[in-house]
């Protein structure tokens, strides 16, 4: 889920680890004020009571892990990959178990916040179609048209599904299918840029 973490993250990854820098009392209560501090519940400022250890070690622990929720729950990773994200990274298993635990309670708080503080264009999550074929009508002997129904699926940043319907004719259709290959088209050429650099 998360093949390129920055520098200073891992480096924050090691202090987590570390039991010399936090007992893993401390930790868990540590873990449990960062996230409150992230919802908005509690304030920063109040990290110095929250845990024992220095001050640029709670800085940079405190940074490392609201970075990894907030990736995580951009994401939509569910609390198995998160633990397993943590397993590779070698985090005792105590300490996992309270990020998953914290991560898992408040993951829809997460995203609701996530989605107030961001902007994303609803995503196709399914097509359906279907062609009707209209021969002839009580005032016309003979028609011979198709017409296309068209039904997308999408699921905004609220996580709801929303059905998109319309119809088009057979040539509106065929635009409609040359213009997304135009953009697969495009988005080849520029994945293909991207690995050259």
């Amino acid at each position: 889920t998360m093949q390129e973490v920055a520098e200073e993250v891992q480096r924050g990854i090691e202090l987590i680890k570390d039991t010399d820098k936090f007992s893993d009392a401390a930790f868990e209560v540590f873990a449990k004020h960062a996230f409150s501090v992230l919802l908005g519940e509690a304030e920063e400022s109040a990290f110095s009571e929250a845990a024992s250890a220095d001050a640029t070690t709670l800085k940079q622990s405190f940074s490392t892990l609201i970075t990894l929720v907030l990736q995580f729950a951009k994401l939509n990773a569910d609390a198995d990959q998160v633990r397993e994200y943590l397993v590779e990274n070698q985090v005792p298993e105590s300490r996992i178990a309270v990020i998953t635990t914290e991560y898992k309670t408040r993951f829809n708080v997460l995203r609701q916040r996530l989605s107030a503080t961001s902007f994303n264009f609803p995503h196709i999550v399914d097509v359906q179609w279907r062609c009707d074929y209209l021969v002839k009508t009580n005032t016309r002997e003979r028609l011979n048209v198709a017409t296309f129904f068209v039904k997308i699926k999408v699921i905004n940043e609220k996580g709801e599904l929303k059905d998109i319907q319309f119809t088009c004719t057979q040539d509106q259709l065929q635009d409609l299918v040359g213009s997304l290959k135009d953009a697969t088209t495009c988005l080849e050429r520029l994945d293909m840029y991207q690995t050259e650099q």
